[in-house]
Formats: structure tokens, sequence, C-alpha cells
């Protein structure tokens, strides 16, 4: 395995902070990580607001200066709102390195229209 490109700190839900997620993944003799914490509407306990998201580019590129051997990418993900949307718009998703959409609650939707 030459990395990982889902995971969560406790920037959302995850249980462990961006520097030991990134220490850890040094360990693992990883050659990337992706940080892709929840986006604002995911239903998870915590989850990264807009005003979050610059704060953590910048604590991603403050870490990634100070650990030269892997690859750290900014992501998130974001969610699938009920009406097809995504939870972020366009521009601010732009922002990230990378991007996964999930869906996390079906919104009372039928089997045939999720």
């Amino acid at each position: 395995m030459r990395g990982d490109l889902h995971t969560h700190t406790t920037w959302s839900d995850g249980r462990d902070e961006l520097t030991a997620m990134v220490d850890r993944a040094i360990e693992l003799g990883y050659a990337y990580i992706a940080v892709t914490d929840h986006s604002a509407r995911a239903l998870c306990s915590r989850t990264l607001s807009r005003d979050d998201v610059v704060r953590q580019r910048h604590a991603v590129a403050d870490l990634a200066a100070h650990r030269p051997g892997i690859q750290i990418l900014h992501g998130v993900e974001v969610e699938i709102m009920p009406d097809g949307t995504l939870d972020f718009d366009d521009e601010l998703l732009a922002s990230f390195d990378i991007v996964l959409a999930s869906l996390h609650d079906d919104a009372g939707h039928s089997p045939a229209r999720l």
C-alpha cells in the first residue's frame, strides 16, 4: 500500500489529530495521505465548516512543510444532499486537492430514487 486517500481527523469525526495521522502514515511508509474530513451537513458528530476549510488548509500546508517525506493532500468528503447537490459549492470544492462525494442520509428516498 502506497498511501491512504480517505481519512478523518479531529477536524470532523476522526479520533486522531492531523499531526498524529500524518506521523503514523510516515511510520507505515506511505508516500501520501489525503485528509478528507466530513463537510458541514454530514450526519456526523463533528464536521468541517466552510470557515474551517481555510484554517485546515493552512494546518495541512504547515505540516507538509515540516514533513517533506510524504505528500499530504487537503481534501474533503462532501455530502451529497437529498436533492443531488453537494454540500459545498464548486468554487470551494475546486480549492481542494481531492474531493470524495458520499451519501450518508437517504432522506426517506426509495432505493430506486437513490
